[in-house]
């Protein structure tokens, strides 16, 4: 019988073997550029820099995970979210990021503006801060007790600016994605700020991105399609649904703006969207009156519909799912 390695002897050389597999992976997947976040500052990490696909970052480990994303359960929190009710709307989203972690998903994925309300007139006075706001801390914290990552809309005062951002916060409660909205409607234009960013993040499961529900129509898909240059192989994308009063959903069914749009650029980059929207009525600002119905959506590398969430201002539901992210090829588009 041969000998069997001992654990001790298995551990020193498990770093090498993970970063010979690392190499190897790179140098048949893997072309020139490549993204590496920054160094964090404030839980944060700064802007992403293109350091070049060399071989001594793929031995150094800058990253700190496997080049092989790893399968993984997703959670979609399809909560109701009540205009200006930050404490209750908090509330709502632990227990939905506890529950999460309660069915085995590694990754929760909450609504935009899920604190106040996507355009509530509450925004000017009660948005704060990211990471260190009231209301990022309180889902740190979840994140951190739960061992869960959380994807979450948050309103962010920044000095004079307000923004409708969103936040990938890791399994140890350190944000470590922060994006702002770029395609936002013109009707919340006097609500919110332009987006300044985009960016992606090394993750267990993946390079992931992050994005907010209009962002994914911006005309030709700018948004969704760079986060693909860039090598996501999951957008996470916090959402707020809305229909008017009288939507008939047998006459009219919801969600196919968000499965062409989705559809398209999980094909042509063989990657995850996850779509997660919220229900309730909107109370108060410009679309007073509207409902959000939920009809939260995965799709698959393929482009194809595997988890649609129920429609009704009333259809809180938690959604399970596994998710297979493909390596990067780093494939161009171009001719």
């Amino acid at each position: 019988m041969g000998r069997l390695i001992s654990l001790r002897n298995f551990l020193r050389v498990r770093p090498l073997l993970q970063r010979t597999l690392s190499v190897l992976f790179a140098f048949s997947a893997v072309s020139s550029n490549c993204f590496f976040p920054g160094e964090s500052s404030g839980g944060v990490p700064q802007p992403l820099v293109n350091c070049g696909a060399s071989l001594g970052h793929f031995l150094g480990g800058r990253s700190g995970y496997d080049f092989i994303p790893a399968m993984f359960t997703l959670a979609m929190a399809q909560m109701r979210v009540v205009g200006g009710d930050r404490l209750g709307n908090l509330g709502r989203a632990v227990d939905q990021i506890a529950t999460a972690a309660a069915q085995g998903a590694a990754v929760v994925v909450l609504p935009e503006a899920m604190d106040l309300g996507w355009t509530h007139p509450s925004a000017p006075a009660e948005a704060e801060p990211v990471p260190d706001g009231a209301s990022c801390r309180v889902l740190r914290e979840a994140a951190r007790r739960h061992s869960i990552w959380v994807c979450a809309g948050l309103v962010e005062r920044a000095g004079l600016e307000v923004f409708n951002a969103a936040v990938l916060i890791d399994d140890r409660g350190s944000v470590v994605l922060h994006h702002r909205k770029l395609n936002e409607l013109d009707l919340a234009h006097d609500c919110y700020a332009g987006g300044d960013r985009l960016g992606v993040v090394e993750t267990p499961f993946g390079r992931l991105g992050v994005m907010i529900c209009a962002d994914a129509f911006a005309p030709g898909q700018p948004v969704a399609r760079t986060l693909g240059l860039m090598g996501a192989r999951m957008i996470l994308s916090p959402c707020a649904w809305a229909v008017p009063a009288d939507h008939d959903p047998v006459r009219d069914p919801y969600g196919q703006l968000w499965r062409d749009h989705y559809g398209t650029v999980a094909r042509d980059f063989e990657l995850w969207i996850a779509g997660v929207s919220n229900v309730g009525v909107l109370s108060a600002g410009p679309w007073a009156g509207r409902r959000c119905i939920g009809c939260s959506l995965l799709v698959d590398p393929s482009g194809t519909p595997v988890v649609q969430g129920p429609y009704g201002v009333d259809a809180e539901s938690l959604l399970i799912a596994r998710v297979a992210p493909r390596p990067w090829s780093r494939r161009g588009l171009g001719p």
